[in-house]
């Protein structure tokens, strides 16, 4: 897995945005530099996001990628 991850172009970084959330994002980019925090645009999760705001989710990830690899000019 750890193979396939390495080899991304961009991963979105959607984990709960708390304290420990930070806290995980500064450890999984030390790891993956192509790590890009992506927060959901209500609530604190993905999952929040979709239960109780019924946010696209696709939508949103999509989204992200074509910002960033904007960025990277891909």
């Amino acid at each position: 897995m750890d193979k396939i991850i390495s080899g991304a172009q961009i991963i979105l970084y959607a984990l709960d945005f708390d304290e420990a959330g930070k806290k995980a994002f500064l450890f999984w980019q030390s790891t993956y530099s192509q790590l890009k925090p992506w927060p959901v645009p209500k609530g604190k999760s993905p999952g929040d996001a979709f239960n109780d705001y019924g946010v696209d989710l696709r939508n949103w990830i999509q989204k992200g990628l074509q910002i960033y690899l904007k960025e990277l000019k891909l």
